[in-house]
């Protein structure tokens, strides 16, 4: 009947929670009950707190609930009911429990003991205030609880089995994979910067045209699919004609020269989490330098820290990663007004120091150049996943 009176109460909304004060309090009035030989008062305490069990808010107080335990097993047996389980799990709870009556620990012999069933995988439980994936035997008193989303769920069993609506498996958890891809074109703003500037090495900036193809996504795989490849890249052909020469003068319509070269940034790593996702991994970034006699492309590999997020028709991805002489960093963005169909924005910003440049330098003439390289730009192309 007390088993009934918990369900049916469990369904119900608590005004207030059963706080610890509440228990001690309960435990005080039971041990009351209990020394003036009064087990109708003991069981009013019982029947109390199956009442109010549903509206605890964590593991439940081994210590008063210990005590109780005890209480019910003195009850039993001046009753003459079966109360060796229930000494066991107050014994279990708290081994120093101190109520035990002399004559109840000289007449108790411990039970055989009954290993309860495993619990259904993803179930944790707390039984009797403490964390288990073992179902509690259905003999003897014990609170049974469990914490979901909507907070906890308890109940009171007496020589009683553990409800099915507290063993339901929660729900797989599946993060699904995405990733985009598009053409890009994005303007850049190129300098470099010398130590030492000179014929052979000169300061020089420059607007550069990038076009080419930028993707970023993750594809989870591993830990309920919250660990997954990561990746984020923007690579192309950076077109672009030098503001100032070799000599430091500034160019004229007549002597700059279209270059096409190589450019971009490349990063792949492993991603943890949810629809919003931490990424930790390495690529490299490619940046140009200019000297009297050729262009060099130069290649940074980097760490790579970031963080991407994806939702109904929105993404993002922002990284950054730093070297000894080198950095850069980058904010993703995109919207997808239809199905597969993305739109996009991205920035990033690089950084490369370089102590000499190819092996046609002068003796002497090129001590450290700083090259540096911001880029802002539009994509537009495809979206893959949810």
């Amino acid at each position: 009947m007390l088993l009934l009176v918990v369900a049916a109460r469990a369904a119900e909304p608590c005004a207030t929670a059963l706080t610890a004060e509440e228990l001690y309090a309960m435990d005080a009035r039971s041990n009351l009950a209990v020394q003036s030989d009064d087990p109708e008062g003991h069981a009013a305490v019982v029947h109390e707190l199956a009442e109010r069990v549903a509206c605890l808010e964590g593991p439940i107080p081994q210590g008063p609930w210990a005590r109780m335990l005890v209480n019910e097993t003195i009850v039993r047996y001046a009753q003459q009911e079966p109360w060796e389980h229930v000494l066991a799990t107050a014994l279990e709870v708290d081994a120093g429990v101190a109520n035990v009556p002399g004559f109840v620990r000289e007449a108790y012999r411990a039970p055989d003991s009954v290993a309860g069933a495993a619990a259904p995988a993803g179930v944790r439980l707390f039984v009797d205030g403490r964390q288990t994936d073992t179902l509690p035997p259905a003999r003897g008193m014990h609170v049974v609880q469990r914490e979901l989303e909507d907070g906890w769920h308890s109940v009171l069993l007496v020589d009683a089995r553990v409800p099915d609506a507290l063993l339901v498996p929660p729900p797989q958890r599946t993060v699904p994979g995405w990733s985009t891809v598009g053409l890009l074109v994005s303007a850049a703003r190129w300098s470099q910067s010398p130590d030492d500037p000179g014929d052979f090495l000169a300061a020089e900036k420059a607007g550069q045209t990038r076009v080419g193809v930028a993707s970023h996504g993750r594809v989870p795989f591993l830990l309920d699919a919250r660990l997954g490849l990561a990746w984020d890249a923007a690579l192309g052909t950076e077109i672009y004609t030098a503001d100032t020469l070799a000599d430091g003068e500034p160019a004229t319509a007549e002597s700059r020269d279209l270059t096409v070269r190589p450019g971009g940034s490349a990063f792949v790593g492993a991603g943890f989490g949810g629809p919003v996702a931490a990424v930790l991994g390495g690529g490299a970034v490619v940046l140009r330098s200019h000297t009297r006699t050729a262009d060099a492309v130069h290649v940074a590999p980097l760490p790579w820290l970031g963080v991407q997020a994806s939702g109904d028709a929105l993404d993002a991805a922002a990284g950054f990663g730093i070297a000894p002489r080198a950095w850069n960093g980058s904010v993703r963005a995109g919207w997808s007004p239809a199905t597969r169909i993305r739109f996009g924005v991205h920035v990033d910003a690089a950084h490369m120091s370089l102590a000499q440049l190819g092996d046609g330098a002068p003796a002497g003439a090129v001590r450290r150049v700083g090259l540096t390289q911001i880029t802002a730009g539009a994509t537009a192309g495809l979206r893959f996943g949810p």
